[in-house]
């Protein structure tokens, strides 16, 4: 699966697309499977400090473009991200931030928060846990992604 930009009427929204692929007649197809909002593009800056924790990671990757971090809440204009509902909103709006090479929306943020390492082993953790920053749209340093690598695997 992966996320897609529309532009409708000028505005983009980002939708959750899934890949089918039929045997018999040897082709692919797509299918929107979930909208997850109204697009908005940040500006990132190139400040970047070492983080131990994916929220750290989270907080130190959206304070960069102009959040405030309050209440376990990261608040921009009227877009708020809550930490502890794992919600990206704009005026109660679903909404889909683009940032970095990524979308950090509702499920990007969820899959990164609630980041599942049961039953894989530590190659497929390490590809999961990047994929996962990648398309949220969190750049890391390296020193920062091995030290939340080994804060998760001792645990």
């Amino acid at each position: 699966m992966f996320i897609r930009k529309k532009k409708i009427r000028g505005k983009e929204y980002a939708y959750l697309v899934e890949n089918r692929y039929n045997k018999k007649k040897k082709q692919s197809r797509q299918k929107s499977t979930s909208y997850l909002g109204k697009v908005i593009i940040l500006s990132s800056a190139d400040r970047q400090t070492v983080a131990s924790t994916l929220k750290e990671a989270i907080i130190n990757e959206l304070t960069n473009v102009g959040f405030k971090f309050k209440d376990n809440q990261l608040v921009k204009d009227s877009i708020v991200i809550d930490l502890n509902t794992v919600e990206v909103k704009e005026n109660n709006k679903k909404v889909c931030l683009e940032l970095n090479e990524g979308f950090l929306c509702t499920l990007t943020l969820n899959n990164l928060i609630n980041f599942n390492s049961q039953n894989l082993n530590q190659k497929e953790i390490i590809h999961q846990l990047a994929n996962s920053f990648v398309s949220a749209g969190i750049n890391l340093h390296h020193e920062s992604f091995v030290n939340i690598f080994t804060n998760m695997f001792k645990s």
